[in-house]
């Protein structure tokens, strides 16, 4: 499963530490349509709008197996919700997840 990050998970070794691998994780450039960046303290948050033309860049990275996707859900904390997204890679669009304000 590809999520789309575009805040602190976004950073290999950010990501490598919520994962707890030594390795870097492989992100690719990606872009999600029909939301916009905004803020919640000093984090930023994904905001959905009605504008499909408004998007925001950042980058997708394939979850291995369920126990990545639960790491990166407590990480998250429950402040944001996990939500199915369509995401924009270089090789094509996919189906895949992402974390937005709760």
């Amino acid at each position: 499963m590809w999520y789309f990050f575009y805040g602190t998970l976004a950073d290999p070794e950010v990501l490598a530490k919520v994962l707890e691998t030594d390795d870097v994780p492989p992100l690719e450039p990606a872009i999600v349509q029909g939301y916009k960046l905004g803020e919640m303290g000093s984090y930023k948050v994904l905001e959905e709008v009605e504008d499909s033309e408004s998007e925001v860049a950042g980058w997708a990275f394939r979850v291995a197996n369920e126990e990545d996707a639960t790491k990166l859900a407590i990480y998250e904390t429950s402040a944001y919700a996990s939500v199915d997204v369509s995401i924009q890679l270089e090789a094509g669009e996919c189906v895949g997840r992402t974390f937005i304000k709760a």
